[in-house]
């Protein structure tokens, strides 16, 4: 889910024009792509979610995911006034012109944080889906363990300072892992007939060591193997959440972990084996 304003105009943009503009207004941003077809980048430290901006045909587009933050939210719409100023465009919203981003008030930010988090618990309660969602560095992933860590088993609906607290919680997990390594892999499991195909997170052992990571990332599929000995066991990541151990790993959310301690050869080789099993 997000909300997108459209900047209707035939002019084409510099990126590094939108970013010094930013930067000017007393934005302290972090650019993840500074590139078209789709910048992204946030708010040092205060950022949960990725913002966008892509190139169009009829001009640009600035994107915001929903489970975004307050500073999230206020940079989306510096972002959507700035576009109007460097390109001379309309903004477009719900294929209505409107002057300028005063639509997007403080009461319009509160009821999209809000309305995001909550439906996100609604999903989780009455579907039993685990939401996975994209951040400023790291998927993170919201289920039933969530529901347990922020006290919403019971059913009762979170105030605002519930609601808050969730997303700080997720907004900090980002930055944690800011520098930090993760198992993400660049592999795929293609899918059969009109099955998707799945990602792969991956943890190895190579010339006798096992690879380095701070956290395990979360995808559909994890691969844990001896590559020495072409040794490897593909499994859900399901199956590898029930062998991992426990010991060595912290819950970061509800299927990723921050390494406590050090996975030895003797660890993976043992997963090897139970993933296979």
């Amino acid at each position: 889910m997000s909300e997108c304003v459209d900047i209707l105009t035939k002019n084409k943009i510099n990126p590094d024009d939108f970013f010094k503009e930013l930067v000017r207004l007393g934005e302290r941003i972090c650019v993840t792509s500074d590139k078209f077809p789709c910048l992204k980048f946030g708010t040092f430290y205060k950022s949960l979610r990725e913002l966008e901006v892509n190139q169009e045909d009829y001009g640009y587009e600035v994107r915001i995911c929903s489970f975004s933050t307050f500073d999230d939210y206020r940079l989306f719409r510096v972002s959507i006034d700035v576009m109007k100023k460097i390109t001379g465009g309309k903004i477009s919203y719900l294929d209505e012109i409107i002057d300028s981003s005063a639509y997007f008030d403080d009461q319009w930010i509160e009821d999209q944080m809000d309305g995001g988090v909550e439906t996100v618990i609604a999903l989780v309660r009455h579907e039993g889906q685990t939401v996975t969602m994209y951040g400023m560095f790291a998927p993170f992933c919201f289920g039933t363990r969530m529901l347990d860590y922020f006290g919403l088993s019971d059913g009762h609906m979170p105030d605002k300072s519930e609601l808050r607290d969730i997303r700080k919680y997720f907004c900090d997990m980002q930055w944690l892992l800011e520098h930090k390594t993760g198992t993400q892999s660049n592999l795929i499991v293609k899918g059969e007939n009109d099955d998707p195909d799945k990602d792969v997170s991956l943890i190895a052992i190579k010339n006798g060591e096992v690879s380095n990571f701070d956290y395990i990332s979360y995808a559909a599929m994890m691969a844990v193997g001896d590559l020495d000995n072409n040794n490897v066991a593909l499994m859900d990541y399901s199956r590898f959440l029930e062998i991992v151990p426990k010991d060595k790993v912290e819950f970061l959310d509800e299927y990723q972990m921050l390494v406590k301690q050090s996975f030895t050869v003797e660890d993976i080789l043992k997963i090897i084996e139970q993933g296979k099993q």
